[in-house]
């Protein structure tokens, strides 16, 4: 995880901060490539900023290439449940699952995680898939929406400041 290189979103991230540690699941929903993942990113990185262990911060992208094709429910599970067995206790555990709409079934291992105590649930994926699941039926009245949209024209600005770019070299 390289924080150096992703764009800070203030906004959203204060968003996020105002829902962690809440009961709700909180769902990251927005077209390809607009930022999701690199705001879990920041997430985490804060999250750690502010003392919490790397081993209760339990991340799994399902679109990276190291992971295994068709992963199933039931070995999500058990990873996770391994995960979590490591995590230290003192603290809460927070699980990212990015692009979850890859693993079938997913919503039941998030409506188990969503019930464990102790443990702040994100979940990200694109429009059509979170819509089209049955995310409404398992997690009903228990997530959160958040609806994530490419640069605003103030951050593609701060961008090219940031990167010492004029708008004419981007």
């Amino acid at each position: 995880m390289i924080t150096d290189a992703l764009i800070p979103r203030p906004d959203y991230e204060k968003l996020l901060d105002r829902y962690t540690d809440t009961d709700f699941v909180k769902v990251l929903k927005g077209i390809r490539r607009c930022g999701k993942s690199a705001l879990l990113d920041l997430h985490i990185a804060r999250l750690a900023e502010r003392g919490v262990p790397a081993r209760n911060l339990i991340r799994r992208r399902f679109d990276e290439f190291d992971f295994a094709l068709g992963v199933t429910a039931e070995e999500l599970q058990a990873d996770l449940a391994e995960a979590l067995s490591r995590a230290d206790e003192r603290f809460t555990a927070y699980v990212f699952l990015d692009e979850i709409q890859m693993v079938p079934r997913w919503e039941r291992i998030v409506r188990g995680l969503q019930t464990r105590p102790r443990t702040d649930v994100y979940i990200t994926g694109s429009n059509a898939y979170l819509l089209s699941s049955d995310l409404v039926t398992y997690l009903s009245g228990r997530y959160v929406e958040l609806d994530v949209f490419p640069l605003s024209f103030r951050e593609y600005l701060d961008f090219c400041e940031a990167t010492d770019r004029s708008s004419a070299d981007v």
